[in-house]
């Protein structure tokens, strides 16, 4: 995963931190110090009692579709880098990929977290099986969950807690304009978008509720099964869990139930930032450092995997290189060696813009240069001595004022040019 460096040699801050990064960073300072985060941490429920916490931090990140109400098919804003969407515009996110996006993410992680140079930094835990019951609670603004083991692989943690969220943040974030093919000519390419993943960033406090206060399991208003396989990456403090959802009846035990819908998720670990906003020994600028740290590291690894997935197995050639560099080496999200285009894209190119390229470049030969041209050629004809005054003293000259004054030495200015000069000279010489 890419891991941000926090200093450099002379020790000011080496975050590359956007806009989007700088906003979560910044809203979790502020969460801190108001609310409900600033009393969790006042009353100490980040504090483990016998080996376990009352509440946990969860900041985590889904891909998706960012959809109007009214109609249901994906937002289209003029802007071609990622936006925060206003709270208030009437739109809804729709959690999902493809099941060709879900294979991608799924090859991309297996490959770079078996790669032998960053292989130490990855743990993964594939094939985990769990039967979630969702209830609601008078007492409880948000859903209550249950999430019970069904398989081998965590058959060890066969205890089960109820957790309900409490959430502070919910930020849609729009990733760019479809293409115009699939804007004028496929309709259902918008509503999937096929090339372009939204995201909706989520920051909740999980608290664990009491078994002795949940209803019966007949009583639940949401059932679903759920395989997950996780990667965590222990350097960077990120975990990807790639999800199989199924709705089902209030059995584990029932059939197959609804098709299945696929979830990629990336999350970052809430002790992580919870260990920098309690500690005391840390001013606010380093505080703010760490904080942004940890956030670009997020931020900027959920747009690297989304542009690895974004077309599914289609968009991925060469996949052993392309995941294992990028995502064990610092690269920008822009960088030229891994920009995939579709075959559309490259037919208009080669039609339309390719045949002109020869007009492009004479034009702008001749529009350029010109100008430098004129530039080089004012900077080697300057003088060194016309810098700051326009009339420079000198050189001296010998003038023979006759046989009563003799000859005597005079000054003679550069924009002196009156036929007397030249009338001494021929005295002179």
């Amino acid at each position: 995963m890419v891991v941000e460096a926090r200093d450099t040699i002379a020790g000011s801050s080496a975050v590359d931190c956007d806009v989007i990064a700088t906003r979560l960073s910044e809203r979790l300072e502020s969460l801190s110090t108001d609310g409900p985060l600033a009393e969790a941490l006042q009353r100490g429920d980040f504090k483990s009692e016998s080996g376990a916490m009352r509440c946990e931090l969860e900041i985590e990140v889904r891909f998706g579709i960012i959809k109007y109400h009214r109609d249901g098919q994906r937002v289209v804003l003029p802007v071609t880098t990622d936006a925060l969407v206003s709270e208030r515009a009437p739109v809804k996110f729709v959690a999902g990929v493809s099941e060709a996006q879900y294979k991608a993410a799924s090859a991309t992680l297996k490959q770079v977290s078996e790669d032998n140079k960053a292989k130490s930094n990855w743990k993964s835990r594939l094939g985990v099986l769990t039967f979630d019951r969702f209830f609601k609670l008078p007492d409880y603004e948000e859903a209550v969950r249950i999430s019970v083991p069904q398989s081998q692989a965590n058959s060890r943690d066969k205890s089960f807690e109820a957790i309900r969220k409490v959430k502070l943040v919910s930020w849609n974030v729009f990733t760019g304009q479809p293409s115009i093919s699939a804007h004028r000519n496929d309709e259902t390419a918008i509503d999937s978008g096929p090339e372009h993943l939204d995201y909706r960033i989520a920051i909740n406090l999980e608290y664990k509720v009491p078994l002795r206060d949940m209803p019966a399991t007949s009583a639940a208003k949401i059932c679903r099964k759920k395989a997950r396989d996780s990667y965590m990456n222990t350097k960077g403090h990120l975990r990807f869990d790639l999800s199989c959802v199924q709705s089902v009846d209030n059995d584990p035990g029932g059939g197959d139930g609804g098709p299945c819908s696929y979830e990629v998720e990336l999350e970052l670990d809430g002790s992580a930032v919870i260990e920098v906003l309690m500690n005391e020994s840390l001013d606010h600028s380093k505080r703010a450092q760490l904080l942004k740290y940890h956030c670009a590291t997020l931020v900027r690894s959920v747009k690297q995997l989304r542009d690895l997935i974004a077309k599914g197995d289609a968009g991925i050639p060469g996949a052993d290189t392309l995941a294992t560099n990028l995502m064990t080496t610092k690269l920008g999200l822009c960088d030229l060696r891994f920009v995939q285009h579709d075959a559309e894209s490259v037919r208009r190119y080669r039609k339309a813009i390719s045949p002109q390229l020869p007009l492009i470049g004479d034009y702008l030969f001749r529009a350029v240069t010109p100008a430098i041209e004129k530039s080089a050629h004012k900077r080697h004809t300057r003088s060194p001595y016309r810098e700051y005054i326009d009339c420079i003293p000198g050189p001296y000259v010998v003038m023979h004022s006759g046989p009563l004054h003799g000859k005597r030495v005079v000054l003679c200015t550069r924009d002196h040019h009156s036929s007397d000069n030249s009338a001494i000279e021929n005295k002179l010489s």
